[in-house]
């Protein structure tokens, strides 16, 4: 939970200790994410279109934010991938506000 880990940092910090694995802890999300992209990258060389299901933080919310799903998806297009997102309504149109046309976009029903 990245938000529940910087807050965490923040609140330390605010006292005045150093919390180094809050700091670790965000620091290997990084690059935890940039690892699966090389991996994939090297194992999918191919120009097909790339489907990511599933982009919300966490199943059954609409928050977007933090979402390692959707920092993968920005990383593929940033690589020059296209990418489709299979998601709910509400996702979609919250995506298709902030990203436009970066990514192609199927409504799914909600289960």
């Amino acid at each position: 939970m990245p938000r529940d880990n910087r807050a965490l940092g923040k609140s330390a910090e605010e006292k005045g200790v150093e919390f180094l694995l809050s700091k670790a802890t965000d620091q290997a999300n990084k690059d935890h994410l940039n690892f699966q992209l090389n991996q994939f990258l090297s194992h999918n060389g191919s120009n097909d279109e790339v489907i990511i299901e599933q982009v919300a933080y966490k199943p059954d919310t609409d928050i977007l934010e933090e979402s390692q799903q959707l920092a993968f998806a920005l990383a593929l297009v940033k690589a020059g991938k296209s990418v489709l997102i299979k998601e709910r309504k509400e996702i979609i149109d919250q995506l298709k506000e902030t990203y436009g046309d970066q990514f192609n976009y199927q409504i799914v029903e909600n289960d």
